[in-house]
């Protein structure tokens, strides 16, 4: 598997130091991968920015770490691993988001099944951007790790419009619904749904 994904070269010529701007695609990869490059490069980056602050008495660079569809890769529920290297890939992510913050590396994530990412993890999160979520076990979790979620916010969640969300958490002293205009088709990802109507209607030439 690792054959196929990376590429050991000693030229210097990709370092992740020098870029302003990373994207890694895991979108043809299979799932074990999707677990494990994630685990490389996260520890790689982390030991990386702590090894630039030696000696230093301040933070004079940061990285930040975002991780979409989160939940394949910080699952607690993953029965194709086993215990012990599930364990470390948790321990690992753990402590980059309880000690991350103190040498200037920061995560984000982003997932649609909240409930699947281990609750250290979530709890251990400042703050937070909800869009709809309908599942109960989702709602739940978050009403379980988010003090900063009051109950009447709680209840706003599965009825949020498409593009509203709420921010809450300790850059906010109260939870905020805030909507969020459509993109310009041109530069928007194709995240669009399936226009169901169009499809399944006879097709009236006249019109």
């Amino acid at each position: 598997m690792f054959n196929k994904l990376i590429n050991v070269s000693n030229d210097g010529s990709d370092n992740f130091s020098e870029k302003y701007c990373t994207i890694i695609s895991l979108r043809n990869v299979n799932k074990d991968a999707k677990a494990t490059i994630p685990l490389l490069i996260a520890r790689y980056l982390y030991k990386l920015q702590k090894k630039d602050l030696l000696g230093e008495d301040e933070i004079t660079k940061t990285t930040n770490l975002i991780i979409d569809e989160a939940h394949n890769i910080l699952s607690v529920n993953r029965n194709r691993e086993g215990d012990k290297w599930r364990d470390y890939r948790l321990v690992v992510f753990e402590e980059i988001i309880k000690e991350g913050r103190k040498f200037g590396f920061f995560l984000t994530i982003a997932s649609q099944r909240p409930a699947d990412i281990s609750a250290t993890i979530v709890s251990q999160m400042h703050n937070f951007i909800i869009h709809r979520l309908v599942n109960e076990v989702d709602l739940n979790m978050l009403g379980n790790t988010l003090n900063s979620l009051d109950s009447v916010s709680k209840s706003a969640i599965p009825s949020l419009a498409p593009g509203s969300a709420i921010f809450t958490g300790t850059s906010f002293p109260l939870p905020v619904i805030v909507h969020i205009d459509q993109l310009d088709k041109r530069h928007a990802p194709s995240s669009d749904n399936a226009n169901l109507k169009k499809i399944w209607l006879p097709h009236d030439p006249q019109k």
